[in-house]
């Protein structure tokens, strides 16, 4: 297919509403716990950004190549993110958070939306800043 950037459905949450229909997307975001590379893809992870790099890649490769291999039939679910121990639990606040977004409109400018902070899970607390992926094409 030719796709430089690949994955899988970004939250366990979306499998819920999988009927079977689309089980791979060619466009969309795929989650950095989960995500790989062929060969020759000339991405680039910004350093600056501490926590929400997966969405800058993305972005990326929407820009570049127009494609990613998204399999949606599976998710890799992560445990306590954001307030487990471990990973990036030593860099990622809600300042860091706040500071990734702020990057990532910067360079992206509507492509990144805020999402709403309902209050009622850990990550809310934790600081964490929901975003979402809107492409133009």
């Amino acid at each position: 297919m030719g796709a430089f950037f690949f994955g899988w459905e970004a939250s366990n949450g979306a499998l819920r509403y999988y009927t079977g229909l689309k089980p791979i997307m060619l466009t969309g975001y795929v989650n950095g716990c989960a995500m790989g590379f062929r060969r020759g893809h000339g991405l680039r992870f910004d350093e600056r950004i501490v926590a929400k790099n997966d969405y800058d890649i993305a972005a990326q490769n929407a820009r570049q190549h127009r494609m990613v291999l998204k399999n949606c039939r599976y998710t890799f679910c992560q445990k306590d993110t954001f307030v487990g121990k471990g990973g990036q639990a030593a860099f990622r606040s809600s300042q860091t958070e706040k500071r990734d977004v702020e990057l990532l409109r910067k360079k992206w400018g509507d492509v990144f939306r805020l999402g709403g902070h309902s209050g009622t899970r850990k990550r809310d607390y934790a600081g964490a800043v929901k975003i979402t992926m809107h492409l133009p094409f």
